[in-house]
């Protein structure tokens, strides 16, 4: 990539608010890198056609298997995102590795038909400890006390009620 290539990359990544994480030898992230494929595929952001493929291919992957549920034929997806990916000339990170070799096997053993990562995901799992604490909130007394293991019932009760019947 010449010097005048990169500037413009930089230059568009800026303006479009996406920067590099300050560890792993400033790599994009998750949600830098769904930008930047979007990027790629809505305006023709400018990188090598390989790359452009590569990064398509992966987005069909998110689509299909990163959600709650599995949407289409991710086996396929993840299939022709590692060829995509081999064309691309890269080295292979963990994180292409753990897709490309991990997710079908992971799915398959661990999941019940038809649901997808982000039903697992530590995302989710964040996000559902954030909700509880909310309605912790309105039970939440000292471990000491004796109603503690009733009131932290009741708070389990009702976030379990509340996610029932919201589905």
């Amino acid at each position: 990539m010449s010097e005048e290539e990169l500037v413009t990359h930089e230059l568009l990544l800026k303006h479009n608010n996406i920067s590099r994480s300050s560890y792993h030898g400033g790599a994009f992230e998750g949600n830098a890198m769904r930008k930047i494929t979007l990027m790629v595929e809505q305006i023709g952001f400018p990188i090598s056609n390989s790359s452009s493929i590569a990064l398509k291919r992966f987005s069909e992957v998110v689509r299909t298997c990163f959600g709650q549920k599995i949407q289409g034929d991710y086996k396929l997806a993840i299939f022709q995102f590692e060829e995509a990916f081999k064309l691309t000339g890269l080295n292979c990170s963990t994180k292409v590795h753990i897709v490309c070799r991990h997710v079908i096997p992971f799915i398959t053993k661990f999941l019940p038909v038809g649901m997808g990562l982000g039903a697992v995901s530590e995302q989710a799992a964040e996000s559902a400890h954030s909700r509880f604490i909310k309605v912790w909130r309105n039970y939440q007394c000292s471990e000491s006390l004796e109603n503690y293991g009733e009131n932290l019932l009741n708070a389990v009760k009702e976030i379990n009620f509340v996610n029932f019947i919201s589905t």
